[in-house]
């Protein structure tokens, strides 16, 4: 049984075939009406034959008439195919239209779980990224995470070896992501920013002559003194 889609489509065809055939009929009409036209234009009028040169000129002017009226009639006709084809463009266009919304549906229903997996592995390694590499996270800058987030977005989006990356960068594809972002995530300066905060944690481990040390007394003084005012 034929689908809601494919009658639609069916009757479409015919109405835009019922549209030719009328616009052919249409041409054929105003042929005839224009070689009738100059045809009574030029016919000549024998005075010697009076009643046969008006009969023959009254059925000229008749058939002018007459084809007027068929023009007008297959003018008609020629819209109103126009309308109905119009008609079902509208159709089979929102039939289409709800079926790709349909299909989207039901796309991101299936989505749904596999962005909600994603989600939390991005989260996971945004824990690692800001918790240990990047203990300095910038909003105006955008991070070594975010860039590589956006490359891994825009394979998910166009496919593998897509052209016309707007960075310019050859990594289009996971292979050359994983590749190019090795070794950025944690850089020499992320290293160091890492080892002084954690050792400004552990700053009562220290030798007490250390700098590390009289660092992190000085900030535990601070703090101390900044709690002591809040509960004053």
């Amino acid at each position: 049984m034929p689908s809601e889609y494919q009658k639609l489509i069916s009757k479409r065809d015919k109405v835009v075939q019922a549209v030719v055939q009328a616009e052919l009929h249409l041409v054929e009409i105003e042929a005839k009406l224009t070689t009738a036209e100059e045809g009574a234009k030029l016919t000549a009028i024998d005075l010697d034959d009076v009643d046969n040169a008006a009969q023959k000129r009254a059925e000229d002017l008749q058939r002018v008439l007459v084809l007027k009226d068929m023009r007008e009639a297959a003018v008609q006709a020629h819209a109103d195919a126009q309308k109905a084809a119009s008609e079902a463009y509208d159709a089979t266009c929102a039939c289409e239209y709800r079926r790709g919304e349909d299909d989207m549906v039901m796309l991101i229903d299936e989505l749904e779980p596999i962005i909600e997996q994603a989600h939390a592995l991005i989260r996971d390694a945004a824990t690692v990224y800001y918790g240990m590499l990047n203990r300095q996270p910038v909003a105006s800058v955008q991070s070594g995470l975010d860039q590589m987030l956006m490359d891994l977005f825009q394979i998910a989006l166009k496919g593998p070896g897509y052209k016309g990356s707007s960075s310019h960068r050859d990594a289009n594809t996971i292979a050359k992501v994983r590749e190019f972002y090795r070794g950025k995530f944690g850089d020499e300066y992320g290293l160091r920013v890492h080892t002084h905060l954690t050792k400004q944690g552990l700053w009562h481990q220290q030798p007490r002559d250390s700098e590390a040390y009289r660092a992190g007394l000085k900030q535990y003084a601070l703090q101390k003194a900044k709690r002591a005012k809040k509960s004053a």
